[in-house]
């Protein structure tokens, strides 16, 4: 899978000590989780290959998420925590759908006064 690090996703790898090869390591093994509009790529030790377990670098990558936007194949933001897997399972699996606007598209408010007209 092709991906773009958008400029936060950089700033964050490099933060959190996540390179591009382990980026590259973490697609590979990693579970795809679909949740709200984005897919959480989720390394676990599960995950990893038996015959990589004892390698310090995947080790070192056990814990690490992904979060990559769906519609765009944009790398969104990357951390590391060992319990995510739970966090993940727990949103939801759509976005939200967000509330109608009180305005049309023309412009005009579409909202009733107090006389109900």
């Amino acid at each position: 899978m092709d991906i773009c690090l958008t400029a936060h996703a950089q700033i964050r790898g490099a933060q959190r000590n996540i390179t591009p090869e382990n980026i590259d390591l973490v697609l590979r093994y990693g579970k795809e989780l679909h949740r709200t509009g984005a897919s959480f790529i989720f390394l676990g030790k599960r995950d990893i290959p038996e015959d990589l377990r004892n390698d310090d670098q995947m080790r070192k990558l056990e814990g690490t998420v992904l979060i990559i936007s769906e519609d765009s194949n944009h790398l969104i933001t990357c951390y590391k925590n060992r319990n995510a897997l739970r966090e993940i399972k727990k949103k939801s699996k759509r976005r939200r759908q967000q509330p109608n606007s009180p305005m049309d598209v023309t412009g005009s408010d579409r909202r009733l006064d107090n006389n109900g007209g």
